[in-house]
């Protein structure tokens, strides 16, 4: 998403509150802010550490103190909205602002979330995927609800299809038959897409050449791009 953006000339924010910091690695090659994941959630955070010109491609990296977030001594709503009103004073400089979650970090699940506009969310054709999806749908309600009522669920996207496998087939027929909110591209396993997270790059410009692997991939990107109304304007935030 964040590589379609900037090929695309959105300028991009990108926030890894994920301890794991897959999105900070996937995202090695672009620009860092002087400031961490972590420093959203301190009450001395000053907008004025952001020290960026909303140009490009800038990254809020993940960092140890995220681990700690759920043993500070303060109620987790203020937690919450310190740190997502934090990302928002430093997003409105950005057309885009794209936020990875965790969902076994509720903290930082819940940040994100109140920080957003729009959500997406990856899922499997599997009942763990599937159960993963209605729980989603749970919790945006409540964040909508308790921190952020302009919160959308832009939907989901199937992600590691397999479309020789049967029971893949048939998952996806009963999420759409049941109302689910499927994205229409449909991302398929493929080895193409971990060569280029291992090298940090987007899926077409990777080193094996797979044509529907970045058509797939693209597609997605621009499905959601539209559906939340992105362009080259400011103030919009995807989690």
């Amino acid at each position: 998403m964040c590589h379609a953006a900037l090929d695309a000339g959105i300028p991009t924010l990108a926030v890894d509150l994920d301890p794991q910091a897959n999105l900070s690695t996937a995202l090695r090659n672009a620009e860092r802010l002087p400031l961490t994941a972590g420093a959203l959630f301190d009450p001395h955070f000053s907008r004025s550490m952001r020290q960026s010109n909303g140009v490009g491609l800038h990254l809020i990296a993940a960092d140890p103190a995220l681990s700690a977030v759920a043993e500070l001594r303060e109620a987790r709503k203020d937690l919450v909205r310190r740190a997502s009103n934090a990302i928002r004073a430093i997003g409105a400089d950005y057309a885009l602002v794209v936020v990875d979650t965790p969902t076994n970090a509720p903290l930082c699940y819940l940040t994100g979330l109140a920080a957003a506009d729009g959500v997406v969310s990856p899922v499997q054709m599997d009942a763990f995927g599937l159960k993963g999806a209605q729980d989603m749908l749970a919790a945006v309600k409540t964040v909508k609800a308790h921190y952020n009522p302009r919160l959308r669920q832009l939907g989901f996207v199937v992600n590691r299809f397999n479309s020789r496998a049967r029971s893949h087939a048939e998952m996806l027929a009963a999420a759409q038959a049941a109302g689910l909110p499927l994205l229409k591209h449909v991302l398929g396993q493929r080895q193409a897409v971990q060569d280029s997270l291992s090298i940090g790059v987007p899926v077409w410009r990777g080193r094996r050449a797979d044509r529907k692997a970045a058509a797939e991939f693209r597609g997605a990107c621009a499905e959601i791009l539209a559906a939340g109304g992105v362009t080259t304007t400011k103030n919009r935030r995807a989690a």
